[in-house]
């Protein structure tokens, strides 16, 4: 009995680990798209500092409908072509994560042409590009070492013969 759930174990595992290879190399793909994203936003816009303005207050109802309240910083920030831009961000806690009148946090823009508007981005690039690599990785070094683990037992029970 405990010969044929081993065996299945290992089946099953012959099925998965490949699987996690594929999915390790998916996302190691998905965070270079999106190094390449933000590089070429990086290179098109203009780096300021902005200064917290203000704490917005954000109202959401959670599972349980009970009333969540959570602050999100306003930003106000001057673009190397003199535009005055306010900006909140699309994140908010409670308690504020922010202080009122901080500075110390970049603000980068893409200036405004005919064509297209403002487009912002508060803090520091390169988050989610990190996050996800370093899942991508796990991922297929799980795979990897499946796949070496699984050569070495199969030439301990068939080893080659020198002829």
């Amino acid at each position: 009995m405990a010969a044929m759930t081993d065996a299945r174990s290992l089946r099953s595992a012959r099925v998965v680990f490949p699987i996690f290879g594929l999915v390790g190399i998916g996302l190691l793909v998905l965070a270079a798209c999106f190094t390449a994203k933000t590089l070429l936003f990086l290179r098109h816009s203009a780096g300021a500092v902005g200064v917290v303005d203000r704490l917005e207050r954000v109202e959401r109802r959670n599972d349980d409908g009970q009333l969540e309240v959570t602050f999100a910083p306003v930003f106000s920030f001057i673009t190397a072509h003199d535009q005055a831009i306010t900006v909140t961000s699309k994140s908010s806690s409670n308690p504020p994560g922010y202080l009122r009148q901080e500075t110390r946090y970049p603000c980068f823009t893409i200036p405004r042409t005919h064509k297209t508007p403002v487009s912002t981005r508060i803090g520091s690039c390169g988050g989610a590009e990190t996050i996800v690599a370093g899942v991508g990785a796990v991922f297929c070094i799980l795979s990897l070492g499946w796949a070496a683990f699984m050569r070495k037992s199969t030439l301990r029970t068939n080893p080659i013969s020198p002829h």
